[in-house]
């Protein structure tokens, strides 16, 4: 019997289905790691997020570490978060066509009790450090609310034979303590329906290849870099105490203990091996003893026939071949390789081969225009989709707005001093919400 191929299509898409083969996956997820769960009588089974179903927990884990990443990581989220979203005009001016700042009090109070703000500062920050963010859609009398939800809770439903679109998600903390029970399922937001659930999810990530289910952030390559860099202050921590390597040989004559043990009336070998243990936990001691403490070792030897001390200990000081530079210099490979996988331009990060990078302010505002400008474009529409898909049409009704309202984001551009007097000004730029500007080289042209 021949299997042929079938074409399901839906509103959103068209999907080559081939029987017996899973071909929505996530390529960092082993097969046959699905979490099978029965939530209130309904029997699911969950895309796992990683092998273990805790990618996104361990690398958050990893990240709460190293404040050097974490660092990064908010610079990038500021960028992305600009001045904040707000509504925009259409205007056609001349030739060009540029969205205008629109205001309406009424509706700016109603935003304003939706919080929008935290749910754009909730999406971009969850968008950066896990590659997803999900979006509970919240009915209410006064309208839908958007807010942000813990990627580290939401999981998944893996989809069945013919499906082509997420229409489930489990909401749970306990993931990967073995206790399954204790979630809620969630259904799938449907931009398309009139008629949704009052709880609802949305899904907000970029398109990856291999990653169907979850989002998987750059940054998540450098854990290895991570672990290295966090191993290189707890170096130096214990260096302190040990001189980061062996420091002293204890050259003791044989005759000492020997001479000792008849003193204290010592005969059995137990009793022997506990003064010796004795006797170098106090040469440890001595050697490397806490701050503050006198540390001297006194030795009484005998005078030999030359008329010279003979002592029977004596300590000889190592010379230190592991300084301690090697590894600083390691940990700045480590940053640099973070600031590569951060998203932020090298000139904003202040890395350059491990090196401060210099440049004058002139050079750093273009750099920084061009990072809100042309890195941030993809990771807005995400964000600026369920504002305008599901936030605009309700305060449109409500607020009667113009058909050619919209939500946008506002960057924040740096000005000179005697231009403007905060040193900024705010400017919606880029996509939909672009404010017409003139453009200006910074190269001077030669005559």
């Amino acid at each position: 019997m021949n299997k042929t191929g079938r074409i399901v299509s839906s509103s959103y898409e068209a999907a080559i289905n081939i029987p017996g083969m899973d071909y929505r996956y996530d390529d960092n997820t082993g097969k046959g790691s699905d979490v099978k769960m029965t939530i209130g009588g309904e029997d699911v089974i969950v895309y796992p997020w990683g092998k273990n179903n805790k990618l996104p927990n361990d690398m958050i884990s990893l990240l709460r570490t190293n404040g050097d990443l974490s660092n990064l990581l908010d610079t990038r989220n500021d960028f992305l978060f600009g001045a904040g979203v707000g509504l925009y005009k259409r205007v056609n001016d001349k030739k060009d066509v540029v969205f205008e700042p629109y205001f309406n009090a009424d509706c700016a109070e109603y935003l304003l009790e939706k919080d929008i703000t935290a749910y754009v500062d909730g999406a971009g920050t969850h968008i950066v450090e896990c590659g997803t963010a999900f979006i509970n859609v919240s009915k209410q009398k006064s309208g839908k609310k958007l807010i942000p939800m813990d990627p580290l809770t939401v999981r998944t439903v893996r989809l069945n034979d013919g499906e082509v679109e997420k229409s489930k998600y489990v909401v749970s903390s306990n993931w990967g303590t073995g206790f399954r029970k204790n979630g809620v399922i969630v259904p799938a937001y449907d931009y398309d329906s009139t008629s949704t659930a009052n709880e609802s999810i949305v899904q907000l990530m970029r398109v990856q290849s291999g990653q169907f289910y979850y989002g998987y952030p750059r940054w998540w390559a450098s854990a290895e870099w991570i672990r290295l860099a966090n191993r290189i202050p707890k170096f130096h921590n214990q260096a302190l105490d040990t001189e980061y390597n062996v420091t002293h040989i204890c050259r003791i004559a044989d005759q000492y203990f020997e001479t000792m043990f008849q003193i204290e009336n010592i005969e059995t070998e137990e009793e022997k091996e506990k003064y010796r243990s004795t006797f170098y936990a106090m040469i440890d001691d001595i050697v490397y003893n806490k701050e503050g403490k006198r540390r001297v070792l006194y030795d009484e030897c005998p005078v030999g026939e030359d008329g010279k001390l003979h002592g029977w200990i004596e300590l000889i000081p190592v010379p230190r071949t592991v300084k301690g530079n090697e590894y600083t210099e390691l940990y700045q490979a480590c940053v640099l390789a973070f600031a590569n996988v951060s998203g932020v331009l090298s000139q904003l990060t202040g890395i350059s081969d491990g090196k401060v990078v210099g440049g004058s302010g002139s050079e750093l505002r273009v750099t920084a225009e061009y990072q809100q400008f042309y890195r941030t474009p993809r990771e807005r529409e995400l964000i600026l989709k369920p504002l305008n898909r599901i936030i605009l049409p309700e305060i449109r009704k409500t607020f009667n707005l113009p058909k050619d309202v919209v939500f946008g984001f506002n960057n924040i551009l740096l000005e000179a001093l005697n231009t403007a007097k905060t040193g900024s000004t705010q400017v919606g730029t880029g996509g939909q919400n672009a404010t017409k500007q003139i453009q200006k080289t910074s190269q001077k042209s030669s005559k």
